[in-house]
Protein backbone atom coordinates (compact mmCIF):
# COMPACT_ATOMS: atom_id res chain seq x y z
CA UNK A 1 0.00 0.00 0.00
CA UNK A 2 2.94 2.24 0.87
CA UNK A 3 6.65 2.66 0.71
CA UNK A 4 9.18 4.90 2.32
CA UNK A 5 12.07 6.75 0.52
CA UNK A 6 15.30 8.12 1.64
CA UNK A 7 17.67 10.85 0.15
CA UNK A 8 20.49 9.99 1.60
CA UNK A 9 21.11 5.97 2.84
CA UNK A 10 23.91 5.67 5.46
CA UNK A 11 25.32 1.93 5.46
CA UNK A 12 26.93 0.80 8.46
CA UNK A 13 28.43 -2.57 9.52
CA UNK A 14 25.99 -2.89 12.14
CA UNK A 15 22.37 -5.14 12.10
CA UNK A 16 20.73 -4.29 9.21
CA UNK A 17 18.08 -1.76 10.51
CA UNK A 18 17.30 1.99 9.07
CA UNK A 19 17.00 4.98 11.28
CA UNK A 20 13.96 7.79 10.42
CA UNK A 21 15.32 11.52 10.71
CA UNK A 22 13.08 14.55 10.67
CA UNK A 23 9.30 13.98 9.13
CA UNK A 24 8.14 10.92 8.16
CA UNK A 25 6.19 10.89 4.62
CA UNK A 26 4.70 7.38 2.81
CA UNK A 27 4.11 7.72 -0.82
CA UNK A 28 0.94 6.01 -1.65
CA UNK A 29 0.18 5.53 -5.38
CA UNK A 30 -3.12 5.93 -7.18
CA UNK A 31 -6.29 4.88 -5.61
CA UNK A 32 -7.98 3.32 -9.04
CA UNK A 33 -5.52 1.47 -12.21
CA UNK A 34 -5.63 4.46 -14.70
CA UNK A 35 -6.87 3.43 -18.04
CA UNK A 36 -5.26 0.44 -20.02
CA UNK A 37 -3.31 -0.37 -16.48
CA UNK A 38 -3.76 -3.65 -14.90
CA UNK A 39 -4.62 -2.83 -10.83
CA UNK A 40 -1.52 -3.62 -8.93
CA UNK A 41 -0.80 -3.57 -5.29
CA UNK A 42 -3.85 -2.07 -2.79
CA UNK A 43 -5.97 -1.16 -6.35
CA UNK A 44 -6.80 -4.80 -6.72
CA UNK A 45 -8.66 -5.19 -3.84
CA UNK A 46 -11.34 -1.70 -5.86
CA UNK A 47 -12.07 -3.66 -8.81
CA UNK A 48 -15.56 -4.42 -7.59
CA UNK A 49 -15.07 -8.51 -9.19
CA UNK A 50 -14.08 -11.10 -6.81
CA UNK A 51 -12.95 -13.22 -9.64
CA UNK A 52 -10.72 -10.80 -11.60
CA UNK A 53 -9.27 -10.07 -8.18
CA UNK A 54 -8.71 -13.67 -7.38
CA UNK A 55 -7.28 -14.56 -10.75
CA UNK A 56 -4.58 -11.06 -10.59
CA UNK A 57 -3.54 -12.31 -7.55
CA UNK A 58 -3.14 -16.16 -8.51
CA UNK A 59 -1.49 -15.06 -11.54
CA UNK A 60 1.26 -13.11 -9.16
CA UNK A 61 2.35 -16.13 -7.17
CA UNK A 62 1.88 -19.28 -9.17
CA UNK A 63 1.03 -22.15 -7.08
CA UNK A 64 -1.36 -20.48 -4.75
CA UNK A 65 -4.85 -21.70 -4.04
CA UNK A 66 -7.29 -20.31 -5.37
CA UNK A 67 -9.93 -21.23 -3.19
CA UNK A 68 -7.63 -19.44 -0.40
CA UNK A 69 -7.06 -16.41 -2.14
CA UNK A 70 -11.13 -16.11 -2.61
CA UNK A 71 -11.30 -16.98 1.56
CA UNK A 72 -8.61 -14.19 2.49
CA UNK A 73 -10.20 -11.71 -0.06
CA UNK A 74 -13.62 -12.20 1.12
CA UNK A 75 -12.26 -11.62 5.09
CA UNK A 76 -10.33 -8.66 3.86
CA UNK A 77 -13.67 -6.79 2.40
CA UNK A 78 -15.31 -7.74 5.06
CA UNK A 79 -13.17 -7.17 7.87
CA UNK A 80 -10.16 -4.97 7.22
CA UNK A 81 -10.97 -1.07 8.40
CA UNK A 82 -8.36 0.65 5.42
CA UNK A 83 -10.22 -1.52 2.89
CA UNK A 84 -14.18 -0.28 4.07
CA UNK A 85 -13.06 3.23 4.33
CA UNK A 86 -11.46 3.50 1.07
CA UNK A 87 -14.28 1.67 -0.19
CA UNK A 88 -16.93 4.64 1.44
CA UNK A 89 -14.93 7.56 0.11
CA UNK A 90 -14.84 5.41 -3.62
CA UNK A 91 -18.90 4.83 -3.39
CA UNK A 92 -19.41 8.66 -1.98
CA UNK A 93 -18.33 10.33 -5.50
CA UNK A 94 -20.53 10.10 -7.89
CA UNK A 95 -19.62 8.03 -11.07
CA UNK A 96 -18.99 10.87 -13.80
CA UNK A 97 -16.97 12.73 -11.03
CA UNK A 98 -14.34 9.71 -10.87
CA UNK A 99 -11.47 10.37 -12.83
CA UNK A 100 -7.93 8.27 -12.75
Amino acid sequence: MTSFGAKEIKEGNFMPTFKVQGQVYRRIGNLMAGDHQNPSFFQVNFMGDDHREKDIRCGIYPGIKPELISQLQKSLHEHNKYIMDFKAAIDSVPKDQKRV
